[in-house]
């Protein structure tokens, strides 16, 4: 029976990241690995297991400076605490939502978290499946899509996954997302029309997605026409329409990449479409006001609540 580990094993046993771990040595000494004789850390199963303690304590919101130096035992009791059960909350046996109960938010995200912590895909998918079917599609939006991809960001900027683990788990997400968008959606048929679409350059596309099944929930009829757009076909969609308005994504990576793209595919749009039609710009991209002067209705949402609101009084 193996009695110690690599850090690589002990990240994968715990479920907490090898970065996060060494972190969690060095600054707080929450563990202190003995070194093989090649001069390598080793970790005891009872490291292994604390690591699993802190991270659950982690997930439901403690500072890890905090308890760092407190032993397994007292991790435990802080757990008891709260009225968590180690068993429970475990990475590696984790409690899958009943969809026949009534299910608690909290309880749901500590799942999706722990499933992130450990890069189980196949939980993260089966899990959304069954949330998405438990909350309507704003609720779902809001209280687990915000959470989870908010996690998933620390989780890369931390180390703890790599880029390819980041585009896995985003695929996953992007993919429900996708399922709710494209429902069939027979009372949104005669509403405005509005196009929801990524700015030429940006190819990030959960807000714009987020910003189509809003428009769906709030019954607008969306034309959903993905990241990256380049403005003849964006200019070509509008005229071929009878549009109503126009939702226009742009991340903060467009401020520091393409500033003046951003204010070119803005100005360009605004000269070639009816004065009368609403664009909205959606994100935290800086526009100069000079750019849509010659707009009637124009809207810079930086949050997606602010667009929520923008949505609803539109209908």
């Amino acid at each position: 029976m193996v009695n110690h580990y690599t850090i690589q094993m002990a990240s994968k046993i715990s479920g907490v990241g090898v970065h996060t771990i060494r972190a969690w040595e060095k600054r707080y000494k929450a563990i202190v690995p003995i070194r093989d004789e090649a001069g390598h850390r080793v970790y005891s199963k009872e490291d292994v297991e604390k690591l699993k303690l802190l991270s659950e304590l982690c997930v439901l919101g403690y500072t890890i400076s905090k308890i760092a130096r407190l032993s397994s035992e007292e991790l435990r009791e802080q757990l008891s605490d709260l009225g968590k059960n180690s068993a429970i909350t475990s990475a590696n046996n984790l409690k899958l939502i009943d969809e026949n109960q009534n299910v608690n938010i909290e309880e749901m995200l500590i799942i999706l978290r722990l499933a992130l912590k450990s890069y189980k895909l196949d939980v993260i998918s089966q899990e959304l499946s069954k949330i998405k079917n438990l909350f309507n599609t704003r609720e779902f939006i809001f209280k687990v899509i915000g959470p989870l991809m908010s996690d998933l960001g620390r989780a890369v900027y931390m180390g703890e996954f790599t880029i390819a683990q980041e585009h896995a788990l985003s695929s996953i997400v992007r993919y429900q997302l996708g399922h709710i968008l494209y429902r069939p959606n027979e009372a949104s048929k005669n509403r405005p029309i509005y196009l929801v679409c990524g700015i030429e350059g940006d190819l990030h596309e959960f807000g714009i997605l987020q910003a189509a099944i809003l428009c769906q929930y709030y019954d607008l009829n969306v034309f959903y026409l993905g990241p990256n757009l380049p403005l003849d076909a964006l200019v070509d969609t509008v005229k071929s329409l009878n549009v109503k308005g126009v939702i226009i994504g742009a991340t903060a990576m467009m401020n520091v990449q393409s500033k003046k793209d951003v204010d070119s595919y803005i100005e360009r749009l605004v000269k070639k479409i009816d004065k009368n039609i609403d664009v909205v710009i959606g994100g935290p991209v800086v526009i100069q006001p000079q750019v849509v002067s010659e707009l009637k209705r124009f809207y810079h949402m930086k949050t997606l609540l602010e667009l929520d609101q923008y949505i609803k009084d539109s209908v």
